[in-house]
Formats: C-alpha cells, structure tokens, sequence
C-alpha cells in the first residue's frame, strides 16, 4: 500500500470540509453533520481502495506476477523473421536440417500474381438476365 493513513484522514477532512460548506446553506445542521460525517467515512474508505489497487499496480515483481510483464526488444536485423515459425512446423524439419548451412539463402521478393477473371461467354442474353432478375427480386 502507498502512503499511510494520513492520507486517508486528510482527504476525508478536506471533502467533508468541502461538503460541509455547501450543504450547510440548504439544509439543517443535524442533516449537514450527518452526511458529512457519512462523506468523511466513505471517503475514508475509498481512499484506502485507491491506495491498496496503486499499490498493487506499482508493486515490483514478485513471484505472484513474474512473467506478466513483456519486455519489448526489437529483433536483429539480420535474423530471419520466420525461423520460428519454419522450427515448428514438422514438414520443414528436414528441410531445415538439410539446409542448416551458417550462411543465409537470399530469397528473391516476388509479388502475387492472382490469375485474372476473364468472361466464359461472349455476351449474355438480355431475356436470361431480366428473366434472373426477375426471381430474384420475388425472392
């Protein structure tokens, strides 16, 4: 936990002192003190809650949290990027096996080249397609 308890005390006194000042003009002093001193206490409370989950998230790491926390490195530039992911897929093992030369393979950049759509027919027949059409909108 962060602080101590005068934390507690000074932010009840200074809300229930704040609560105090504007309640007292609109209402009667027993109901005045009353929800002051329900302030001070709640308040009291809460700043403990606050103080307790600050606590918890600043704490340093212990057993309980080992491991929950990344450290971000950026990775060397002249590893390759997919090795884990050619290492655990079983297919590539002898793969990997049979090339595991020191030096890297360069590997050409080659860009997708999806086949292109191209129309079976030469034309379609206008009463097909408003016939099509037609079922489609009774649908």
């Amino acid at each position: 936990m962060i602080g101590s308890w005068k934390w507690n005390v000074s932010v009840s006194f200074v809300t229930a002192g704040l609560i105090f000042l504007i309640s007292y003009p609109n209402n009667p002093l027993p109901t005045t003190l009353y929800r002051t001193a329900v302030s001070f206490v709640i308040l009291f409370a809460m700043t403990y809650a606050v103080r307790w989950m600050l606590g918890q998230a600043m704490k340093a790491d212990s057993k309980r949290t080992k491991g929950q926390r990344i450290d971000m490195v950026t990775p060397n530039e002249s590893a390759p990027l997919d090795l884990p992911m050619q290492e655990a897929s079983p297919e590539n093992s002898e793969h990997a096996a049979a090339h595991s030369n020191t030096e890297e393979e360069a590997v050409e950049f080659a860009p997708l080249t999806p086949p292109k759509l191209v129309r079976t027919t030469d034309s379609l027949d206008p009463k097909q397609t408003a016939d099509t059409i037609r079922q489609l909108a009774k649908k």
